[in-house]
């Protein structure tokens, strides 16, 4: 139930503001722009001079905020719990997955997650 439900509000989120940002909202999206050719989404044109330096800037330009806002966040979640150790927000397997099951089910929904975003943020879709 939470899975599904933090997988809707992500997909809500790349309809909802996909045409403003972009979705940038983790580094895999953004390796994924990248690896896509979507350069429109790191703010790039094919005619920079150095393409293939600036398209690594542009990514490194945004996984910056990124781990920092997440450092951030963890930060904030620590002091809004005092120190309790509750696993709140840690990313664990379930005692009965094995780790192909769970590295075949993450890189699914990161294809599923790429997909929404890349065709909910595309310019000449319909």
């Amino acid at each position: 139930g939470v899975a599904f439900a933090h997988g809707l509000v992500l997909s809500c989120f790349a309809y909802a503001y996909g045409h403003l940002s972009g979705v940038h909202i983790n580094p895999a999206v953004t390796a994924g722009f990248l690896l896509a050719g979507r350069y429109d989404a790191l703010q790039l044109t094919e005619d920079d001079a150095n393409f293939a330096k600036g398209a690594i800037s542009g990514v490194v330009n945004y996984w910056i905020p990124q781990c920092l806002g997440s450092i951030a966040a963890a930060g904030g979640l620590a002091l809004c719990l005092s120190g309790q150790h509750t696993g709140l927000g840690a990313t664990l397997l379930g005692a009965d997955v094995s780790w192909l099951q769970g590295f075949t089910l993450e890189t699914t929904m990161t294809f599923l997650l790429m997909n929404t975003i890349l065709h909910t943020t595309d310019q000449y879709g319909s």
